[in-house]
């Protein structure tokens, strides 16, 4: 009995085929996808959360976040400073958690599952920050989230499956 390319999911599923090595590299291209994707999100959860802890960056993300229902309140109890200070701290414990998938899938699948909320807040500043879309930095700013947001649910899909597989074995 052979797979098709309909009902295989992963390489360790089912074997592939002797000579088909278009399904063979699609494997190899969906791993290499998933680890770009992953490590991606990582790497610009850290960088942004650090980013976070500077006045300017603060200033910078004031303009957006203080229109947001989710989080314009957060500039009622602290400053501006403190607010974004509370957004570094959500983007870094976010990213150790997608980064923890090897050891802690169902940690990191709520990383992933946080991640995609956050990017979704993100994009709401699109309807939520008047003037943002005749600004292209700002607009060009948010619109990245769009592919974060795909990062985010291609990363918890990952982590649940291995959750799932964990579960499976006897």
């Amino acid at each position: 009995m052979s797979a098709t390319t309909a009902d295989v999911t992963s390489p360790t599923q089912a074997r592939i085929a002797p000579g088909n090595q278009a399904l063979a590299a699609a494997f190899r291209f969906e791993t290499a996808a998933r680890w770009v994707a992953r490590g991606g999100l990582i790497a610009i959860l850290l960088v942004f959360g650090l980013f976070k802890f500077t006045a300017e960056e603060a200033a910078a993300i004031k303009g957006m976040a203080e229109h947001s229902p989710f989080l314009g309140w957060l500039y009622g109890i602290t400053s501006t400073q403190g607010a974004s200070n509370v957004i570094g701290v959500t983007e870094l414990l976010i990213a150790t958690l997608l980064a923890a998938h090897r050891w802690l899938p169902r940690a990191a699948a709520a990383g992933g599952i946080w991640a995609a909320g956050m990017f979704v807040i993100t994009l709401s500043f699109l309807v939520t920050t008047p003037g943002v879309l005749k600004d292209p930095s700002a607009f060009g700013f948010l619109i990245k989230d769009v592919f974060l947001f795909g990062a985010a649910l291609t990363a918890a899909a990952e982590s649940l499956r291995a959750v799932a597989r964990a579960g499976a074995r006897p």
